[in-house]
Formats: C-alpha cells, structure tokens, sequence
C-alpha cells in the first residue's frame, strides 16, 4: 500500500509535468504558426531557427514525459494486481491453515525456475521415528529432484528444493506427490488394539461368570419348583384317593338308605294291607306301625347321615382336591418357565464358552505380535500438489485492436505483468509476415523494473492491404538462461483513400 500511495503521488506530479509541457507546445505551435507568416517581416533566418529547435526540443519533452506517464500508469497497475494477488495468496493461507485438507497445494514457477516445498513429518508410532528418506514422485523429472532425509528425533522439518534447471520439467501443470521411506518395528496389532483386546477379553470372562452363577441359581430354583411340585402331585393323589374312599363312603350310605326306603315301603304297603281287610288283627296292626315308624326313623336317620357326611366331609374334600389341582397347575408352569429359563442360561453359557474360547485365542496372538514386532520398511505417499511451470517470469496483457491507415504511425503499447521475483529488461521484437510490405518498425524495449515498451509501426502509402497475423517476440534473461516468450495477434492494413477523379 505505501509502494501504490508513493506511485500515485508520482504519477499526479508526472500529470502536472505533462500539461504544462502540454501547455509550452501548444504556446510554440501557436507561436511558430504565427511566424511561419511574418517571416519575411519580422525574423531573421537564425531566429527563425532557433524558435524551430525550441519546438522540437518540446516535442521531444513532451513524447518523453508522455511515454514515462504511461510507464507509471502501467507500472501503478501492475503493483495493484501484485496487491490484489498477495491478498488473494494470504486468504488461501489461512483458508488452508483452518482446513489443510480442503484444496491440493499449488506450487508456481517458471521454466528454469526453483522453489521449496516444506515437509513436515511426525511419526505416530514411536517405532518409526528413524530417519526418513523424503522425494517427489509423478513424473519423469521430477527423479532429478534430490531427495532429503528427516530424522523426526531430531528435527522434523526439512525442504525438498525444486530447481528445473535440473529436474527440466515443461511448461504445464504436473500433479505430484511425495513418498516417504524409511525403517521401523512393525506391530499388526498397537497398544491400543491390544488393551481393547485384553477388555473385551475380560468383559466375555466376566459375563460368563455372572450368566453361570445365574444358570446355577436358575437350576437351585428349578429344583426346588420340581420338588414342590412333585409334593403337591403327592398331595393331590392322597387328596384324591381320600375323595374316592369318602364316594365309596358315600354309595354305602345311599345303598343302606334305598334299602331302608325299601323296608319303609314294604311295611307302610303290610300296613296298609292289614288295615284296609275286613277282620285286622289289632295286634298285628300295632306291630306293623311300630315296624313302619322304626322304618321312618332308620330312613331318616340314614338321610340325615348321608346329608352330614356330605357337608361335613366330602365337599370338603372335593374343595379340597379342587384347590390342590389348581395348585399343581400353577406349580406346573412356574416349573415349566423356571425349566425353559434354566435351558436359555444353560444356551447361553454354552455360547459364551465358545466366544471365551475365541477371544482367548485372539488376545493371545495380539498379545504375541505386540510382544514381539516385525523389522518392516515402509513406503508411504502423502502430500500431493500441483507443480505449476509458466514459460516465462511474465504474462503479456491484451493488446489493442491495430488498424493501420496507409502513410500514418501507430504506437502499439506492450504491456506486462511480471512476477515478483523478475526485474530484468525485456526485448521486444514485433515479427511481420512476409506477405506484408511497405510497413517499418521501431521497438522501445521495457526496461528493467518497468511494465510497459511501445513498438511504433509507420505504414507507407503502398502497404499491403487486408488482415495479416503478426508475432510479438519477447527475449529476457532469467535465471542464468535465455528465454523467449512470443504471442500471436492480428494487425489490419486498411485500404489507401480513393483519389478524387
């Protein structure tokens, strides 16, 4: 920025320089028109003279300090592009400082040019922080770039120093990585793989256990609900071996009451025999009531029993056996559920002995392999750019549309954006095609530092006519070497006026 600010205030100072120069050469035109007509009255031939050199010395003035104008307004211009590129570049650093992931890294240079690339190396596995043979590879030259060795003990920078005046690569972009070779103790499995393997271990043999003290109280509770059951099963035989004598009990009593309903009817029947013939013996009348009532009184007696015997003890046994049934059901599927949880743990202890087994085996090789690492050398590519070769320290910027009028001059600007590092003066050399005639040329070179040379193309009358394409030529020295940089434009003679008949 103070570099733009000091060129601006040059190039206002310039500006004020050309208008009065401006100004002191349209005073002398003025002034020679004016003596071009009293010259025979009012000057002498050596004043006359002298007011010509002065003009021309003006002239003269005037197309120097025009053309240094020009020089600081393109030299102004290039330092805002050089501005505008170095904030371009500082964005793109810290872009990449917060995700150096995000974007390939891009190197620039030009044909003979040399740059470093910085490697940065950290062995992550202390067993190969050796020293570490570092070189780029992709192309065919870039084997002539030398390789470097980092120690990351020591120090874990190095720079792996691209000079194509050696490794000659073309100009063009060229996609490379570098690859990183080196010695260390190669273990299959690291530290961390082996504690992860040591705790699942671990988890597996202690899972085991806690599933085996369940199955082994799952058991405990499955015979102890098989044992229950199988006294309530007793239980229920003799409940209802008791029902059965207690039924037997029960038809003996109902067999003794049909039987005394028997005697009952028979005697009621003698009874009624007796009284109704026409000379009953009284005596045998009383007999047979009193026969009749005893009969009442045993039949009664006898339902009374059975009726007793029903309430008292065989409702209560059938209850009974009811209630013991239930209880058997019930002891029947909690055995049955204790049974089927006691066979899923038993599954499960199985299963689990079998991934003990595997995991046992598995932390034993870890544990081999971390006890005893492998000499292993490694090849391994990281840090892939972009090598970016330009043919040359500058860039030509557009030039203007050439039209040339027959018997007039043009001043054809050449411009350049030159790289930082070049400040060396360019030779410009404007190439015509053969075909064109009657058209001459005279090249103001660009100067050391500078951005700007002029090439002045004067057309005869007879130029050849029509569009011809020409060649702008720029030699240069750079890094000890001499280059060339051309590019193709078109140039258009147009047709000399017709003269009036």
């Amino acid at each position: 920025p103070e570099a733009l600010a000091a060129t601006e205030q040059f190039l206002s100072k310039a500006n004020d320089r050309l208008a009065k120069t401006k100004a002191e050469a349209s005073r002398l035109a003025a002034e020679e028109a004016q003596l071009a007509k009293e010259l025979k009255s009012t000057f002498s031939a050596a004043e006359l003279k002298k007011r010509q050199l002065e003009l021309a010395k003006s002239e003269a003035e005037l197309a120097k300090n025009s053309f240094s104008w020009k020089k600081e307004r393109a030299k102004l211009a290039h330092r805002t592009k050089v501005l505008q590129r170095a904030k371009a570049k500082a964005s793109e650093l810290a872009a990449r400082m917060k995700d150096p992931g995000k974007e390939l890294l891009v190197l620039e240079t030009t044909l003979g040019g040399a740059l470093t690339l910085p490697v940065s190396m950290e062995a992550r596995d202390k067993s190969f922080a050796t020293p570490t043979k570092v070189r780029v590879m992709g192309s065919t030259a870039a084997d002539k770039i030398k390789e470097i060795t980092i120690d990351p003990k020591k120090k874990k920078e190095g720079d792996l120093a691209i000079n194509l005046a050696e490794a000659k690569f073309s100009a063009g972009e060229f996609h490379l990585v570098c690859l990183a070779r080196g010695k260390g103790k190669y273990k299959l499995y690291d530290e961390l793989e082996k504690n992860a393997t040591e705790k699942k271990a671990k988890e597996v043999s202690e899972l085991l256990a806690a599933v085996k003290k369940e199955a082994d109280e799952a058991k405990k509770k499955a015979d102890a609900g098989k044992k229950d059951l199988a006294a309530k099963e007793t239980e229920l035989k003799k409940s209802v071996a008791a029902l059965a004598n207690l039924e037997k009990e029960k038809l003996k009593l109902a067999t003794d009451l049909k039987k005394g309903e028997e005697v009952l009817s028979k005697a009621r029947e003698a009874l009624k025999k007796e009284e109704s013939g026409e000379s009953a013996d009284e005596v045998k009348v009383q007999s047979l009531r009193k026969a009749v009532g005893e009969a009442e009184m045993k039949a009664m007696a006898l339902r009374e029993k059975g009726g007793l015997f029903s309430k008292d003890k065989l409702e209560p046994a059938k209850a009974a056996v009811d209630r013991l049934a239930k209880s058997v059901e019930d002891f029947g599927r909690q055995f049955a559920r204790a049974e089927a949880g006691q066979a899923e743990l038993a599954g499960r202890v199985k299963s689990l002995e079998e991934k003990k087994k595997k995991t046992d085996a598995r932390l034993k090789v870890v544990k081999d392999d971390f006890a005893k690492p492998k000499d292993t050398n490694l090849a391994h590519f990281d840090l892939p750019f972009v090598l970016r070769v330009k043919k040359a320290p500058f860039v030509f910027e557009e030039l203007p549309v050439l039209e040339l009028k027959p018997g007039e001059a043009y001043l054809l600007p050449v411009q350049v954006d030159r790289d930082d590092d070049f400040e060396d003066p360019i030779t410009l050399k404007l190439i015509l095609p053969k075909e064109l005639k009657g058209v001459t040329l005279q090249s103001q070179n660009i100067e050391k530092s500078e951005c700007l040379g002029e090439i002045k193309l004067t057309s005869k009358a007879e130029a050849t006519e029509g569009k011809h394409t020409c060649t702008l030529e720029a030699s240069f020295r750079y890094k000890n070497q001499n280059l060339k940089l051309s590019r193709s434009f078109d140039l258009t003679v147009l047709p000399s006026p017709k003269k009036p008949s």
